[in-house]
């Protein structure tokens, strides 16, 4: 009887990880890119869904917005890269994601977005992008240095 109670434990208990490892949340740079997939696509609620609740307003979707109508106007994406970045010590919250983005009509972008990670997820909390970077424009729809946050 011991031995039936034991086996069902440990069964339930491959069961249990098996269903999280099938659960498991997409890495920020999964996010990152899914972010901007969704802009590529014109999915701006889809995109704002990935913003950490706290960082969004009217302003940043519309920001969000001009985003999307720039990445559609230069031909969509051709290539998203997310680069590994030196990691952060463990008791900080955020986190960091470089995107290297290709449009279609071949322009360049650079740009880093920040994570925060809440009920297990991680959510966009800021995104920065220069043209000054090495690039031949930002991932926003101005030429100047700019920054989306919880502003």
């Amino acid at each position: 009887m011991k031995i039936k109670l034991f086996l069902l434990a440990a069964l339930l208990a491959l069961l249990n990880c098996v269903a999280r490892a099938d659960t498991a949340s997409p890495t920020p740079a999964e996010v990152a890119t899914k972010f901007l997939r969704h802009l590529e696509n014109s999915e701006v609620d889809e995109a704002m869904k990935l913003w950490a609740p706290s960082a969004t307003n009217e302003r940043l979707k519309e920001r969000v917005r001009k985003m999307s109508v720039k990445i559609v106007a230069f031909g969509g994406i051709e290539k998203i890269k997310t680069p590994p970045v030196e990691k952060r010590p463990k008791n900080l919250e955020s986190h960091e994601v470089v995107v290297i983005v290709v449009y279609g009509n071949k322009n360049l972008a650079f740009g880093s977005i920040s994570f925060i990670e809440q009920d297990g997820q991680y959510k966009i909390s800021n995104l920065r992008s220069e043209q000054g970077w090495g690039g031949t424009t930002s991932l926003f729809d101005e030429t100047s240095a700019s920054t989306i946050t919880d502003q």
